[in-house]
């Protein structure tokens, strides 16, 4: 009995050590992972600070890398079609320490292609549409040394904003509209000034009796046009024939005092000539003397001749 006992105690004993053998494991386990939850508490706290603090610098460079972007807007001047941006790329800035000579070269290097006229101005002038562009300067002394520089340059669509839609509504019947009316038939604060000044009902609505005194109007006015074409048609043709026969009369006095004067020179050419025969036929003493005097007294006057 003595041994059974022994037994049963042996055995409870032995129960009793693996419960508080697990008990203490398992409290062990509950331990490590509340440590472990602290732990990755606190890696994971660390983390969060070193990616809003990479965040922040990211935000930083990208502010940064934006503010030294040259930034245009294509202004608003009602034209759709024109969306054009102007730029000027000036290097008037580029120096060299030596006082050496240096070449300019510029390029884009971003964007889609612009038309450069020149590449070696000091002074470059461009048209871009809206978009983002990047240019390069390279400047380079008599020794071959260069260094380069680049800009971006970005430009913003033409502002625009919609037009407010709005509209009114009454109780007015649609009016009679009259194709060979005026402009502003549909108006009535105009068709009322039209009324009252040509003593019509004044009422605002475009009718028959409107549109008859309106057509009376440019009817008169077309008629007067027509009359004040023709009576400057008729003093235009009046003043080209009183020049003409001015003209006529100057060309008829002009042949009237040439024929005259014509007839002076051949009368005196005549008379000469005469004088010249008569000498001929004269006695002999002292012919030639009077002979070549006067020859010389034609020919002179041959060259008095008129053209």
């Amino acid at each position: 009995m003595k041994s059974f006992d022994k037994l049963i105690f042996t055995l409870y004993l032995l129960v009793f050590m693996g419960i508080m053998y697990n008990s203490t494991v398992y409290t062990t386990q509950v331990e490590e992972n509340r440590l472990e939850a602290i732990r990755q508490a606190i890696i994971d706290e660390q983390q969060a600070v070193i990616d809003e603090a990479a965040r922040e610098y990211s935000l930083r460079q990208e502010a940064a890398i934006e503010a030294a972007k040259y930034h245009g807007l294509v202004k608003h001047d009602g034209n759709p079609e024109t969306n054009l941006f102007d730029l000027k790329l000036d290097a008037a800035n580029s120096l060299d320490t030596d006082n050496d000579n240096f070449q300019y070269e510029w390029s884009q290097i971003g964007g889609n292609p612009l038309d450069i006229a020149s590449t070696d101005s000091k002074i470059l002038y461009l048209q871009a549409p809206p978009g983002e562009y990047e240019f390069q300067l390279d400047v380079t002394d008599s020794y071959g040394a260069s260094t380069s520089n680049s800009q971006i340059v970005v430009i913003a669509e033409e502002p625009n904003v919609a037009p407010k839609a709005s509209f009114s509504i009454k109780n007015e019947s649609k009016g009679v509209y009259f194709d060979d009316g005026p402009s502003w038939q549909t108006i009535p604060d105009s068709v009322k000034v039209f009324q009252a000044t040509n003593k019509l009902t004044t009422d605002g609505l475009w009718g028959p009796a409107s549109q008859k005194r309106f057509l009376k109007i440019a009817s008169d006015k077309k008629a007067k046009e027509m009359d004040k074409a023709k009576k400057k048609k008729l003093k235009a043709d009046n003043a080209k024939a009183d020049k003409a026969k001015a003209d006529k009369a100057k060309v008829d006095k002009a042949k009237a005092d040439k024929a005259k004067v014509m007839k002076k020179y051949t009368d005196k050419l005549a008379k000469i000539e005469a004088e010249i025969q008569e000498r001929k036929e004269g006695p002999g003493w002292g012919k030639t003397g009077d002979l070549n005097e006067l020859e010389n007294k034609k020919a002179a006057h041959i060259e008095t001749k008129p053209k």
